[in-house]
């Protein structure tokens, strides 16, 4: 049985949607530890090492001078030396797929902490931009037949939870 586990590119900078793959350090099925650098990596504004995760053969995605996307895989680890790179890759494609049929990854948490409260199913609502937003949570509630304001739910940030809208005076908490 083969067993396979992502290398993942950090998010080095709040603003920095790609790094630049400057160097691999490990040559495709060599045997890496977990904890060993494997590459270096450059943002606009730093470089960084990654270090393995895991223990096993490393099989590489990108090559040095690529740029890659932040939360992308850079690399692969598997028990097997001879898994193949045609293998690897139809299962790093298929992992991809995995991850976007997740709802709850292309929502704020705002809007995801809202439709829980509101009992909202969030694979059913319509997204109006890349991510879905309280807006569209309250606008779908709508759609349901249901008036926000006479639900038991009045809120309008996270920090109402215990000091609904309605109540006068608000207490800033730190």
């Amino acid at each position: 049985m083969v067993i396979r586990n992502l290398i993942v590119v950090p998010q080095a900078g709040i603003n920095d949607e790609f790094v630049f793959l400057a160097d691999t350090l490990k040559n495709d099925a060599a045997f890496v530890k977990k904890g060993e650098i494997i590459c270096s990596c450059e943002t606009s504004k730093t470089v960084f090492e990654i270090e393995s995760e895991f223990e096993g053969f490393i099989f590489f995605l990108a090559k040095a001078n690529d740029d890659i996307k932040v939360g992308d895989a850079v690399a692969v680890i598997s028990n097997k030396q001879d898994d193949s790179i045609d293998d690897i890759k139809n299962w790093v494609d298929e992992q991809k797929l995995k991850k976007t049929d997740k709802a709850e990854t292309n929502i704020t948490k705002k809007a995801l902490a809202l439709a829980n409260r509101l009992g909202i199913d969030v694979n059913k609502i319509p997204v109006s931009g890349e991510k879905i937003l309280e807006k569209d949570v309250l606008k779908y509630h709508e759609t349901l037949g249901k008036d926000i304001k006479n639900s038991k739910l009045n809120v309008v940030d996270l920090a109402d939870d215990l000091y609904p809208a309605s109540r006068p005076e608000k207490i800033l908490i730190i």
